[in-house]
Parts: structure tokens; C-alpha cells; sequence
């Protein structure tokens, strides 16, 4: 069993973590901080060994922006996605005034959506860079058509 003490912090993005784990097992440990990109990364312990790991998280970037719909007017509590191009994995609302702000998000190719049932989505692709914040960004939402076929039997 898996037993973890709570993090310290060592210094600003680091954080210091003591595990009782199984020895001669490998571990996948995937280590989450507020406002960071998560860090993953693989352990093995050896019999008769303690293990102590310093992890140091990256920056990531930061995203903000409003989200709009066609005639202009702001959407609140629209839905916003973001992660790496091929599939958005985290989210957020906006505020009641269409506004977000996203901290943390992991460096290179990400995607941002945004989404409002019955109001329409949008997204834009960003690269990112650690301590890069984005230009304002401005979602405007395009309502999305379906066809509809009826017939009479």
C-alpha cells in the first residue's frame, strides 16, 4: 500500500514528499500542484532503501480572456477546455461577466475551447512556454446547425 506524508515546500515550484512504498516495485507518480502542470515520472524503490524525491514543477503558462457570443454580448458560465490539441482534458466556467483566467497550463501545443449549450463554441490554439501568458484572447461563440430529416411511414 501506498502511504504519503503531506508535501512540504523546499522553495517556489518544489515540493519535498516521503512515501512508504514496496520495494523492488516500479511506480508511476504523477504530482499535482495549485496553478502548475502536473509532473509525472517513474520510481523504483530497492529493498532496505528509503526513497526521497525532490520534484520541481515547471511554470506552465497562463491563458485569459472573455468569451462572447455572435452579436458581441458576454456569455457567463460558459464551459472552457484545455489541454493538448487532441483532447482538451481539464475545464472551467466563466465568471458571470464571460471572463477566465487558466494558470498552469503544461508547456508546448495546447487548445483552448469554449463551449455554451444552445449559445454555440469556438476554440483557438496556443503554443506555450513556461512564465508565458497569452494575449488576451477573445472566444467568440458560432452557433453549430443540425440537420433534421422527418419522414411520414
Amino acid at each position: 500500500m501506498l502511504e504519503r506524508q503531506p508535501a512540504r515546500p523546499k522553495s517556489r515550484g518544489q515540493r519535498h514528499a516521503t512515501w512508504a512504498l514496496h520495494p523492488d516495485v516500479r511506480y508511476a507518480l504523477v504530482a499535482r500542484a495549485p496553478d502548475l502542470p502536473p509532473w509525472k515520472g517513474e520510481v523504483k524503490v530497492e529493498a532496505g532503501r528509503r526513497l526521497e524525491r525532490v520534484i520541481s514543477f515547471e511554470l506552465g503558462g497562463t491563458a485569459r480572456g472573455t468569451v462572447v457570443d455572435g452579436a458581441g454580448r458576454l456569455v457567463p458560465r460558459a464551459r472552457i477546455s484545455w489541454g493538448p490539441p487532441s483532447e482538451p482534458v481539464n475545464s472551467v466556467l466563466t465568471d458571470e461577466r464571460g471572463r477566465f483566467e487558466l494558470r498552469g497550463i503544461a508547456q508546448g501545443e495546447a487548445r483552448l475551447e469554449a463551449r455554451k449549450l444552445g449559445v454555440g463554441s469556438a476554440s483557438v490554439g496556443l503554443h506555450v512556454r513556461n512564465g508565458w501568458v497569452s494575449p488576451e484572447q477573445r472566444l467568440e461563440l458560432v452557433a453549430t446547425s443540425a440537420a433534421v430529416s422527418v419522414s411520414r411511414y
